[in-house]
C-alpha cells in the first residue's frame, strides 16, 4: 500500500537531550556538532513537519496555496519517499563522508533545493525500522515493574 500524500502535520520544539557518542548509536552525532565528553544536546525552538512520504512535503512546498516555506522547516519526519528523483531536490543518506552535516539525532538524510542554503535535516522512520530490526541500534530495555 502506498503512503497518501495528504496527511500532514507540523510541530514546533525544542530538544534536550542526554545522548551517546556515534560509536554507541549509528544514528548520533559527530564530536564536529556535538563535542568530544559532552552528553547533553540543546537545540533552538525547531519547526517540524510530519509527512507519510517524502512526496507529501516536496508537493506542499511546491503549492502556492499551501504557504510552507522550504527555509522554515528544520526536520521533516516521514515513513518514506516513493520517488528517486524529485525535480530540484536532492535526498542524499547520512554517512561517514557528510556525518558532520548531521545537526540532530536521529537524522538518517538531508534534503536540498537548488538554489537554497537551508538544507531540512530528515529523519526517514523506513530506514530506522530497518537499522532497529537489523541489530544496528540497541534500544534501551525498561526493568520490569515487581
Amino acid at each position: 500500500m502506498e503512503p497518501s500524500h495528504d496527511f500532514s502535520s507540523r510541530g514546533w520544539i525544542v530538544v534536550v537531550l542526554r545522548i551517546h557518542c556515534l560509536s554507541d548509536n549509528p544514528l548520533g552525532l559527530s564530536t564536529d556538532v556535538l563535542g568530544p565528553g559532552e552528553a547533553r544536546f540543546v537545540t533552538k525552538g525547531l519547526t517540524l513537519e510530519f509527512k507519510n512520504n517524502l512526496e507529501g512535503l516536496i508537493a506542499d512546498i511546491e503549492n502556492p496555496a499551501r504557504k510552507k516555506t522550504f527555509s522554515k522547516i528544520d526536520i521533516s519526519v516521514c515513513w518514506s519517499r516513493v520517488d528517486k528523483q524529485h525535480r530540484s531536490y536532492q535526498l542524499t543518506e547520512i554517512n561517514e563522508g557528510n556525518i558532520h552535516e548531521r545537526r540532530y539525532p536521529g537524522i538518517t538524510h538531508l534534503l536540498r533545493k537548488d538554489g537554497e542554503s537551508h538544507v531540512i535535516q530528515v529523519i526517514m522512520l523506513e530506514q530506522v525500522v530497518k537499522q532497529i530490526a537489523a541489530g544496528h541500534i540497541r534500544l534501551p530495555t525498561q526493568p520490569q515493574p515487581k
